[in-house]
């Protein structure tokens, strides 16, 4: 976790204005013995002169005294700043290499200090963990194609039993949720295997120019039929996004990622709303629902691998693998930009925002 900016400072400078709480107390209990306790000085009793010049000789002296101690403190601050500007330089650069999804190197200074010393020490540690991740990325991937080439052996075979199985009606359902179940872990390992290429880097982005307006409509329309099944509305209050440069495919696949998920908690007769438009310097496309919506502690593990969340008032819809909102996010970040959940501020029905940045 990153420390809060300018904390060491703050602790620096809470330091010596304690340091100089204390000395001032000090140094005026020496004012004071030196005033009063002349008896220190002299075996006698002080005359009016000597102790008016001990007077003024110690009023100068804590004049000047709180006038130092005074500027301790801003000079203290500033040279905190000083001393402690390359520790600033090593954490902004330690942030800006766990933030990157590229080579997670820190730039060091040509020096031999402590902190270039902790700075390789970590850039080890980066490539230890991308090498970790690669492996990780490599296994998941290779694992997730051979259990997808056995799925597809195996739905191969129950698509040869069906005929033998037709005569027999239990035997039919039998084969029948068979055939489902394989379909429902076929799309978890394209899933899985999207989510592994994505976050190696292997995926390849297909970029070009696109009217979203007229996908969007496309979409609605093609959505509105599949959602007339389940009696649930689709409609685009707006679609005014313009032309902009995406993954086609891609944004196809998110939007049906999205419908699916409000189509699995929208009640008969409602309406899931789209819209798509345009402004300050990104595009957004946004999809609400008028089913019970999230709780607030939900709104972003929702987008997590292998979450699901389980609403007690809505029909149990066909099991998911809790992937479907992850590969929306993926894709939002392919294409650098952003996706969230918030519940409708009419209290009812949820709405997912992907926001991303236009390119010229």
């Amino acid at each position: 976790m990153a420390l809060p900016a300018g904390s060491l400072d703050r602790q620096i400078t809470k330091r010596i204005a304690i340091a100089v709480v204390i000395i001032t107390f000090i140094a005026l209990l020496g004012c004071g013995v030196f005033l009063h306790g002349a008896w220190i000085f002299q075996g006698g009793e002080l005359n009016t002169l000597q102790r008016s010049l001990l007077k003024d000789y110690a009023l100068a002296s804590g004049i000047v005294l709180f006038a130092s101690l005074l500027c301790c403190v801003p000079l203290g601050w500033l040279g905190a700043r000083i001393l402690l500007r390359p520790l600033r330089d090593f954490r902004e650069s330690v942030e800006s290499a766990h933030r990157s999804t590229g080579d997670k190197r820190i730039e060091l200074a040509d020096t031999q200090d402590d902190i270039a010393a902790i700075g390789i020490v970590l850039n080890q540690l980066f490539e230890r963990v991308e090498s970790l991740n690669a492996q990780a990325h490599t296994l998941t991937e290779a694992s997730a194609r051979e259990i997808k080439e056995s799925l597809a052996d195996m739905q191969q075979t129950i698509e040869r039993l069906r005929p033998a199985a037709s005569a027999n009606r239990e035997a039919a359902m039998a084969i029948g949720d068979l055939g489902a179940a394989m379909g429902r872990l076929q799309r978890m390992i394209d899933g899985v295997i999207f989510l592994a290429k994505a976050d190696s880097g292997t995926l390849l982005v297909n970029l070009k120019p696109t009217d979203l307006s007229a996908l969007v409509d496309e979409l609605v329309r093609d959505a509105a039929n599949l959602a007339a099944e389940h009696g649930v509305h689709v409609v685009a209050a707006k679609s005014t996004g313009g032309v902009q440069v995406v993954d086609e495919s891609l944004l196809r696949q998110l939007f049906l990622n999205l419908l699916s998920n409000a189509l699995a908690v929208s009640p008969r007769e409602s309406t899931i709303t789209v819209e798509c438009f345009a402004g300050n310097g990104r595009w957004q496309l946004v999809m609400t629902d008028e089913g019970p919506g999230l709780p607030v502690d939900q709104h972003y593990r929702v987008f997590e691998p292998f979450v699901r969340h389980v609403h007690s008032d809505v029909s149990p819809a066909p099991a998911g693998a809790g992937l479907g909102l992850t590969l929306c996010e993926r894709i939002a970040t392919l294409h650098g930009g952003t996706i969230r959940a918030r519940n409708h501020s009419s209290g009812r029905g949820l709405r997912v925002t992907v926001a991303v940045p236009i390119q010229s």
